[in-house]
């Protein structure tokens, strides 16, 4: 029975790997016969390989965009707005109708490695089958949350630095989108592209306020959202808006502070919880106990 499941796995796993083959085959194979005539030709006589690096990165992106769109076919639907979005935020360049079906291969993936770790403990092959198929399941999602939870960090870490040198390029004599565009070549990174895309909009017809406003929603931070609306208050204000904004971030700084002290006293009553719950229990039966039962039993 273990090895029936095991062959069935991997057979599996062999028609899926022979479907995305024959796939990528097809497109390959005009390049694979002009490679051959011009190897027989005695193009290659001279020593070069018949394939070399950038043929074989150029074999790998068909194969990848055969593969993306045979899942895209199965997951055919227009996608949410949500998720185009997250996908974006999170650099993924996978197209969402893929993205949405990439939890079955991943998962038959998963099942496969588990069948295989599964031969040298057979007794637990159903349990290690179920549990690869549900990992790899679950893994494109995991992924997404995770480079999500990054972008987060990031923008939390660059916001208050990127408005300091905005506003200091703001009181050397620069108006705005001329800061914008000289901060943007020190940063590299989700704050410095939303205010760009910010001030690219208002430079195609569109108002500055609105580019803004598009920025904190692309953003979803705290911070930003004050630096935005102090922005939008005072962006007629020149050098006074850029004093402004630097108030603005110490002020953010002084919150973050006392949140960290606000979370700092919650941690202090936590510590309370395995007190009274393991090390209360433990000094009452070995010592308060045995103190109240001597002491009963002088009394009588």
């Amino acid at each position: 029975m273990p090895f029936l499941s095991v062959g069935a796995a991997l057979a599996g796993m062999a028609m899926l790997v022979g479907y995305l083959a024959a796939l990528a085959g097809r497109a390959e194979a005009g390049l694979a016969s002009r490679r051959l005539m011009a190897a027989v030709a005695g193009a290659d006589a001279a020593g070069d390989p018949l394939l070399n690096a950038a043929d074989l990165k150029e074999r790998l992106r068909i194969l990848r965009q055969r593969s993306e769109a045979a899942l895209a076919r199965f997951g055919n639907g227009k996608p949410p707005d949500a998720l185009t979005q997250r996908l974006k935020w999170a650099g993924i360049s996978l197209m969402p109708q893929a993205w949405r079906m990439l939890p079955w291969p991943t998962g038959a993936l998963g099942a496969v490695a588990g069948a295989v770790v599964g031969v040298v403990a057979p007794h637990y092959l159903p349990v290690l089958v179920l549990g690869g198929a549900m990992v790899g399941a679950m893994l494109p999602n995991t992924i997404l949350n995770q480079r999500l939870a990054a972008r987060r960090t990031r923008i939390a870490s660059e916001i208050l630095t990127y408005t300091e040198y905005l506003a200091m390029a703001m009181m050397a004599g620069a108006d705005f989108r001329t800061a914008v565009r000289q901060v943007q070549e020190r940063f590299v990174g989700p704050v410095s592209d939303a205010f760009s895309a910010a001030v690219l909009s208002s430079g195609v017809g569109g108002r500055l306020d609105d580019g803004l406003r598009e920025a904190q929603a692309v953003l979803r931070n705290r911070d930003a959202d004050v630096i935005v609306d102090t922005l939008v208050k005072n962006l007629q204000l020149g050098a006074e808006c850029a004093e402004r904004m630097l108030a603005a971030v110490e002020t953010v700084r002084r919150e973050r502070a006392e949140r960290v002290l606000e979370k700092a006293g919650r941690a202090a009553v936590f510590l309370l919880v395995p007190i009274v719950v393991f090390i209360v229990p433990v000094v009452f039966a070995l010592i308060v106990f045995p103190m109240l039962h001597q002491a009963i039993g002088v009394l009588h």
